[in-house]
């Protein structure tokens, strides 16, 4: 009954934080009521982005919940908003945020909203804007 037998160990920064956010969104579906916060770890000698860069949010489509990654080639205050299509800011992830260089996961609940699609805008300090789109489906 105490299920300690399962251990996973995962070496891997990135992969262990997008594990953890798979597990915590299918907990929640499951009726947990545990809050799981990802961390961001990077990994000793990884390479440094040279570009920032916005990846696509996964899943996409989503329901309510899905991962957003960025990464930054050095430590940059960032905002990242969502917006609906009728350009309406709908919800702030990250506000001012100081982030290091590397890689970044932030999770985005949705379930107050409604199915649609939904713009995601990353705006770094020295004036980058990133772009991509996404579908929530209720």
């Amino acid at each position: 009954t105490l299920n300690d037998e399962n251990t996973l160990i995962i070496y891997n920064g990135r992969v262990a934080n997008e594990f953890l956010q798979e597990f915590a969104a299918r907990y929640t579906q499951a009726g947990g009521q545990d809050v799981f916060i990802p961390v961001s770890v990077v990994d000793e000698g990884a390479e440094l982005p040279e570009t920032v860069t916005l990846n696509q949010n996964y899943p996409n489509p989503f329901n309510p919940t899905t991962t957003i990654r960025f990464q930054l080639n050095s430590g940059q205050s960032v905002t990242l908003d969502i917006y609906d299509i009728m350009g309406r800011r709908v919800a702030t992830l990250a506000e001012n945020r100081g982030f290091s260089s590397g890689e970044h996961t932030l999770m985005f609940d949705a379930s107050n909203l409604s199915s649609g699609m939904y713009i995601y805008q990353l705006r770094i300090d020295n004036g980058q804007t990133l772009t991509r789109k996404m579908m929530l489906v209720k």
